[in-house]
Order: C-alpha cells, then structure tokens, then sequence
C-alpha cells in the first residue's frame, strides 16, 4: 500500500509537471498568435502606406509633367509670334499655304533649334513630346500634339491620325489606310481623319 502510495504521488506530480507544461504551450500559443496579428496589421499599415505615396508621387509627378508642358509651350508661342499672328490672321491671297513654306518655327531649346515649315514632312506623337521629322532627321519636342497644331497652318498641314500630322506639300500618294511622303514613308490615317482628308 506505501508503494501504490508512492507510485500515486510520483503520478500526481508528474501530472502537475505535464499541467503546467501544458499551460505554458497554450500561452506561447497565445503570444505566438498576438504576435502575428500584430505582424499582419504591420503589414497592411506598410503596403496601405506605400500605396498612398506610390499613388501620391505618381499624381505629382502628372502635374509636373503637365506644368513643364504648359510653360513650354508658353514659351514656345512667345518665341514664335509673328508665325502664330500669320497663321491666325489669313488673307484671301494666302489660301493654299504657300506663303508660309519659308517661315519658320523656333523651339526654346538648348540650341534655339528652328526649323522651316517647309521642310517638316511630318509630326509623329511619340514618348510624351512630339517629334518632328524634316529631310535633314528627326527632333523632339516636349509638348502635346495638340500643342503643336497651333503652329501648324491648317492650309499646310493637316491631322491624318491620333498620333500624326502631315505636310499636304509633301504627300506623293495615297490609300484609304495610308499616306506616302516624299522621302517614301508611309503614314496611316485613322478612320477618324478618312474624311477630313479626302474633303
């Protein structure tokens, strides 16, 4: 009886041993699962944080954008005023553009580049400016092509497609899909400019 005694206090003991073990496993369960809530909501806090400044620095770099256009081409119509006047104020003698073959455009540039009206072939949008394309290559320009239509007489160039614009002097022939130009490129015209272009 003293060793069933004995052997029932070494079980009680071990019992509590295993109790509390047991109890401390449920709380490092308990810290472990806090720990990862608070984990997690850091996580969101840092993905929702990263998102509002990529969305807030993407916003801000748009209206960049957009203001050095718009001070660009302010200074674009400065450096070009006579041109815009001529373009603005036709007479009756200046209807087919020939006038303004030899005028030219100035873009306030590094190098104040200028180009004559003439012997732009076409203006192609392409990367955020434009770029227009001479005989003598390519220079591109910080502005919309809307922007650039401003300086381009109606009577000398027309909009063929969303993305370009054509010297009427340098068309060489012609299809319902595209243009060819004097150097041998071929434009498209957009289904939006199909008539506007045949009237």
């Amino acid at each position: 009886m003293i060793a069933a005694l004995s052997d029932y206090k070494i079980r009680v003991q071990q019992d509590s041993i295993n109790m509390l073990h047991l109890e401390s496993d449920v709380s490092k369960v308990q810290i472990s699962t806090k720990n990862q809530l608070i984990a997690a909501a850091l996580v969101i806090v840092l993905l929702f944080t990263g998102l509002s400044f990529y969305w807030w620095r993407s916003y801000r770099l748009a209206s960049l954008r957009e203001q050095m256009l718009n001070e660009q081409h302010q200074a674009l119509r400065r450096a070009n005023e006579a041109l815009v006047q001529s373009i603005e104020t036709p007479s009756t003698a200046q209807q087919n553009g020939d006038h303004l073959l030899n005028q030219t455009i100035t873009f306030p540039t590094r190098d104040h580049l200028t180009l004559r009206l003439g012997d732009i072939l076409y203006v192609k949008s392409l990367g955020g400016g434009v770029t227009y394309f001479t005989g003598k290559g390519k220079f591109h320009v910080w502005q919309t092509l809307n922007q650039s239509r401003e300086f381009l007489p109606e009577s000398l160039f027309v909009q063929v497609h969303r993305s370009y614009i054509v010297n009427l002097k340098q068309i060489v022939g012609r299809t319902r899909q595209h243009l060819t130009l004097s150097n041998k490129i071929k434009v498209p015209v957009g289904a939006l400019y199909r008539d506007t272009l045949e009237g």
